[in-house]
């Protein structure tokens, strides 16, 4: 059971181990009894003794331990020391992760402009041989044109090697149409290979797209290891073909 006396000295001694402050100057609590008085016994002989019996029951005050200023700043200076690492460390975290994204933004639009700049010399072959194809089918025309016009003279003049013309200038028309035909089949498959290029073009610009979103989040969260853009637009191209 506790009194009032044992709640007093619990009282000191949380006041001896707590800093000084305005309002932990003095204590306003009586001081207890000598052990083994009653407090009414106790009060009365220091009412009835001399100065002995006064001094006997006048409490023994414990001097205070306080922390000097130079432990508080000590601890102060430990925590903002603590402070300053952590802040350290988050900035060298955030720039590891800055210097990643920015390498592999680099290494995406590098492997784009490579892409890019294939397509660019494939269109240009393609165009050049088109332009061939189509010299070739007006000196064909032409060549026509002529052995047409030697064919009249010849006819006119001998009619006995018509049969001969004749069938030269048949082979000279197939030869024509199947220019004809090889032009207009190398004009399909060019169409149809810009049609797949803009296509793939479209799938590219999308993958970065994904790909910058990603770079934008892992500046956030730290995410695990993907495959190489290399490694993701081969698979892209894989799955797609496979489709």
């Amino acid at each position: 059971m506790s009194t009032p006396c044992s709640e007093n000295r619990v009282h000191q001694s949380a006041e001896v181990n707590s800093p000084r402050t305005p309002n932990n100057q003095t204590s306003w609590r009586k001081p207890c009894p000598v052990q083994g008085e009653r407090p009414a016994q106790a009060a009365q002989g220091a009412r009835g003794g001399g100065p002995a019996a006064r001094q006997a029951t006048r409490p023994r005050v414990e001097p205070r331990i306080e922390p000097t200023r130079i432990e508080l700043l000590a601890k102060e200076n430990a925590i903002l020391r603590g402070q300053v690492e952590l802040l350290e460390t988050d900035a060298k975290l955030n720039e590891a992760l800055e210097k990643e994204s920015h390498l592999k933004k680099v290494e995406a639009i590098s492997d784009l402009e490579l892409q890019l700049a294939l397509k660019k010399v494939t269109e240009a072959e393609t165009g050049h041989r088109v332009k061939q194809l189509e010299e070739a089918l007006q000196l064909q025309k032409e060549s026509q044109w002529e052995l047409e016009t030697n064919l009249t003279q010849t006819l006119l003049l001998l009619k006995k090697s018509q049969e001969d013309a004749e069938m030269n200038l048949a082979q000279q028309r197939e030869t024509g149409r199947q220019l004809q035909a090889a032009l207009t089949e190398s004009l399909t498959q060019a169409n149809s290979q810009q049609l797949q290029w803009q296509e793939e073009k479209g799938h590219l610009l999308q993958a970065l797209s994904q790909i910058t979103s990603s770079l934008e989040e892992m500046r956030v969260v730290p995410k695990p290891k993907k495959l190489s853009l290399r490694k993701r637009i081969a698979q892209f191209f894989r799955r797609s073909g496979g489709q």
